[in-house]
């Protein structure tokens, strides 16, 4: 029992860690994707919205805010197909190119969370920054 406690707390600590380290990074323009997937939520109609969401995103003027948002989107896709279904308590991922020195130099990072209390939001945002706030 002392030992399931233990785990969680330490579970939760580097949740809360890898949530600030999260909220710190920004991108260049709306490049970051923050996607809430709450329990029960087929994956395939999620992956439905994503595709919507590519096609929009071809309409984005600047070539390489286009491509980073489109590669964000394509391989968000992707995980979720290897995930098959939603997690009893929902799922959470964070995907988008983060910039590692000057223009060019992006690098598209995913992070996949399963919460550890449900998520009872679908939420979707393209911004300049990871929305962690439901967490």
């Amino acid at each position: 029992m002392a030992q399931a406690q233990e785990s969680r707390s330490v579970e939760l600590f580097r949740l809360k860690k890898l949530l600030e380290t999260l909220a710190a990074k920004r991108g260049r323009h709306t490049e970051l994707i923050s996607l809430y997937i709450p329990p029960g939520r087929v994956l395939s109609e999620v992956i439905g919205a994503l595709r919507q969401e590519y096609s929009t995103a071809a309409n984005i003027k600047s070539r390489t805010t286009r491509h980073n948002v489109q590669d964000a989107i394509e391989r968000v896709i992707q995980r979720l197909k290897v995930i098959g279904h939603t997690p009893p308590t929902g799922l959470v991922v964070f995907c988008g190119a983060i910039p590692q020195n000057g223009p060019g130099s992006e690098r598209i990072e995913t992070y996949v969370i399963v919460p550890p209390e449900p998520v009872n939001i679908y939420f979707y945002r393209c911004d300049n920054r990871f929305h962690v706030e439901p967490l």
